[in-house]
């Protein structure tokens, strides 16, 4: 065996519940929990974590689609009341919405020699990333024990990308058993799960040992970090599904914040720009429909906010949590974990980074709505001003046609009744209704004398606009 020390674990979590299209969909487990083997453990009230155990590094990709087909019959064993076509279907649907992701855990005295090679598509093109320890690498967590069996302190590290080709944020697919990265998608609806590598560090010199013989501090610190002993959960079971739903949280609002805020600065541009000669231009129809556009990035981008607030709650409730779970580790008697140094927290600090920049989020979001909003208030503005011109102009109208309809009634009454001592106002409205053609030229004369000017206007705005085209 070439790395006799290695040891490498999947660990897979999953929600247990789930809303899509409107409807609640659960886990077919029944809340039973049966261990990390089998169909996996409880964590909090809605997760459940499944482990499964390798040690070829080298076909890690393999051991992860063996891993998945395994969990996957967990779930269609479950969905034991459909035929078996349609149990898989569901089990299939399910496991690819409710993945939160999937953490690669090696466990060797030399962790620097080992790489984790997984392909990138997107673009119609695959790139080769590379998973590797960063240099300087940064210790999340040490442990020691405090027998002093064991000779040296075992580190905690988190690998890195080493030469991803662009800043986006990467979700896991599975494609025919096939594991690969792909840019994550902004939508609400997708579900991004996440891949990470981790890597504990332990103590050096066991390859000096022949396989029958023992180490006596060997089997109680692989069942602190992964069994768990004297009643309280494994040290990884606490921290690697907290670590898991910090990277899955935090990635993918942040794509989606990224995408939101590319968005509205287009928008925002577009409709900064226009002059007020655009809007002269424009016919109202285009104009309200540009209105209903900002309008519904501005609620866009309400509905964004409100799932950055979302985000930031959760990244702090997990943060507490893992806070929580790392001070119980103080009370165990031999395996002494040093997760902080004074005020540097290495693994809460990044909860409390991702938050900052979360709230960063939220402050440029809303610096672009307040753009958008100047936008929405000055085409409401331009829209109601032609919209009151019009009104004003229509009401005119109207009063003058009223006024000649009943100056055309009057010389109606008084052509049937003539009076004996009749002014010119009275012959002139008699001679007004008598006539129609004099009669309809008065109303067209009035009709011209009033539009005159609008069309006059209108017309000159139509000419400048044809010339600046």
């Amino acid at each position: 065996m070439k790395y006799p020390n290695l040891d490498c674990q999947l660990y897979f979590l999953f929600r247990t519940h789930l809303w899509r299209d409107g409807k609640l969909q659960e886990e077919p487990f029944r809340g039973h929990f049966y261990g990390l083997h089998e169909n996996g453990v409880k964590i909090d009230e809605d997760k459940r974590l499944f482990r499964r155990n390798f040690s070829d590094i080298h076909h890690w990709q393999l051991h992860l689609a063996d891993s998945w087909k395994n969990i996957l019959q967990y779930y269609i064993d479950a969905y034991m009341e459909t035929p078996p076509r349609q149990a898989e279907i569901k089990a299939q649907e399910f496991c690819e919405m409710a993945l939160y992701g999937i953490a690669l855990l090696i466990m060797d005295e030399d962790i620097a020699r080992h790489q984790v090679n997984i392909p990138l598509r997107f673009d119609d093109k695959q790139h080769d990333l590379c998973f590797a320890l960063p240099n300087p690498p940064t210790e999340l967590l040490t442990v020691r024990d405090t027998d002093k069996q064991m000779p040296e302190i075992a580190r905690f590290h988190v690998f890195s990308l080493a030469n991803p080709p662009t800043s986006d944020n990467y979700a896991l697919k599975i494609a025919d058993y096939h594991p690969y990265l792909a840019p994550m998608q902004p939508q609400p609806t997708a579900n991004n799960p996440i891949f990470a590598v981790y890597a504990m560090q332990h103590s050096s010199g066991l390859d000096q040992f022949r396989p029958h013989e023992i180490l006596p501090w060997v089997d109680p610190f692989q069942n602190f970090l992964c069994v768990g002993s004297h009643g309280q959960p494994a040290l990884f079971v606490n921290v690697l599904p907290r670590l898991i739903m910090r990277q899955w949280q935090f990635q993918r609002i942040d794509s989606a914040a990224k995408n939101q805020r590319q968005t509205l600065h287009k928008y925002n541009t577009i409709y900064r720009d226009k002059p007020d000669q655009y809007l002269i231009c424009t016919n109202n129809r285009e104009l309200e429909r540009q209105l209903r556009e900002i309008e519904l990035m501005r609620t866009e981008a309400d509905y964004m906010a409100g799932r950055l607030r979302q985000a930031v709650r959760t990244l702090e409730i997990n943060r507490n949590n893992l806070e929580r779970h790392l001070q119980a580790t103080e009370h165990e008697a031999r395996w002494q974990v040093h997760w902080q140094l004074d005020s540097f927290k290495p693994l809460l600090d990044d909860f409390s980074e991702e938050v900052n920049k979360l709230h960063n989020h939220q402050e440029y979001l809303q610096g672009e709505v307040t753009y958008l909003t100047g936008a929405r208030h000055r085409w409401h503005a331009y829209l109601e001003a032609r919209r009151l011109k019009m009104s004003e102009r229509l009401s005119i109208l109207g009063h003058v046609l009223v006024t000649l309809v009943i100056l055309a009634e009057i010389g109606n009454i008084i052509s049937r009744n003539k009076p004996a001592d009749s002014n010119v106002i009275m012959r002139w409205l008699e001679y007004l209704s008598s006539n129609a053609g004099i009669y309809a030229l008065t109303v067209t004369m009035v009709l011209f004398l009033f539009f005159f000017k609008p069309i006059k206007n209108r017309l000159k705005e139509f000419i400048d606009c044809w010339f600046n085209k």
